[in-house]
Parts: C-alpha cells; structure tokens; sequence
C-alpha cells in the first residue's frame, strides 16, 4: 500500500470498509472517502459506487486484470475500528 498526498492506493488483496462518504474525481483517478481513509480507485469504479454514498461498504483490489477492484455492501452493521495493516492505520493517524 502506498500513500500520496494522503491518499491510500491498496495492495493486491487489501480491502477497506466502511462508510462511503465521497467520492471525489481527479484528472486521471478517483478518490473513495471509505471511513476515514482516502483510497484510490480507477475512474471506471464512479458509476457503480456513486448510489452507495452513504453506505457501509467495502472494497478490495485484487491482481486480477479484468476485475481489479471489487466491492460489496456488507450485509451486517460496520464497526468502524483501527484496521489491521500497519500502512493503513498509518494512513487512518495521518488524517
């Protein structure tokens, strides 16, 4: 996972939940506002997470090419707590 300028990009197979607060389009990105944390997402991803804003979700890249980032409504309430890796709790206390 890398950080620029605050903004989280994920590793192969992290995943981030929470709620979905924003979503906010750069000249060639998007940035998730998912919690507390800023995530990078590919343009692409804006359509299908945009009814979401409000919601609990979660989002998980993968290295699959065809589908590189997924997500998914959890179907219990989210807790929103220090997540387990080290470079996205960094993230969350950088914020």
């Amino acid at each position: 996972m890398k950080t620029k300028d605050k903004i989280v990009r994920l590793a192969p197979y992290e995943e981030v939940l929470g709620t979905l607060y924003e979503l906010i389009e750069y000249e060639d990105f998007l940035a998730a506002k998912i919690g507390k944390i800023m995530v990078y997402l590919p343009m692409e991803i804006k359509q299908k997470l945009s009814p979401f804003i409000g919601r609990n979700i979660a989002v998980l890249h993968t290295d699959i090419p065809q589908k590189q980032y997924l997500y998914r409504i959890p179907s219990e309430p989210v807790i929103e707590k220090p997540v387990v890796s080290d470079s996205l709790r960094e993230a969350c206390h950088a914020l």
